[in-house]
């Protein structure tokens, strides 16, 4: 066996695995007008490695089975320093990039949506807008659900 650089892949439960699989057997049909009418939203946290290592970190496996799972390296979405952003986006383009200071806890996420999504969809989404996140627990949480419930937001 030689070593080589392992692929690293995205650390998702099973349940978060699941519901993917749900969502796109749930919206394979979709036509390009139905994806239109989504605005999405995410953040993400950009880590900043001035000294060390790459970060690259070596397997043995054998040629040919590179996405083995055996051989893959898992990764965690959040985690070390760096900056956190937000930003939503749609079919017509993308809103602005919003650095979040500190922690983005639901009542910041709250802040963010009237302060960045509304403005956002309201000039640039068609009626009867769909807005897409994921299930983080800021996202869903009783307050951000009763603000966007409040909004009309879908």
């Amino acid at each position: 066996l030689f070593g080589r650089i392992g692929v690293k892949k995205p650390l998702i439960s099973k349940k978060n695995q699941r519901a993917r699989l749900q969502f796109a057997e749930n919206h394979k049909d979709w036509t390009v007008q139905d994806w239109k009418k989504i605005l999405f939203s995410d953040e993400s946290k950009f880590k900043f490695k001035l000294f060390g290592s790459s970060g690259k970190q070596y397997v043995r496996r054998p040629v040919g089975v590179r996405y083995d799972c055996k051989y893959q390296i898992p990764t965690v979405k959040h985690d070390g320093g760096g900056v956190m952003v937000w930003r939503a986006f749609s079919y017509e383009g993308v809103g602005l990039l919003v650095e979040i200071e500190g922690v983005m806890d639901r009542f910041v996420y709250k802040d963010i949506l009237n302060k960045q999504m509304l403005p956002y969809a309201k000039d640039n989404m068609p009626p009867e807008w769909i807005f897409q996140h994921d299930n983080d627990p800021k996202h869903a949480s009783k307050i951000v659900s009763q603000y966007l419930s409040a909004k009309k937001v879908q």
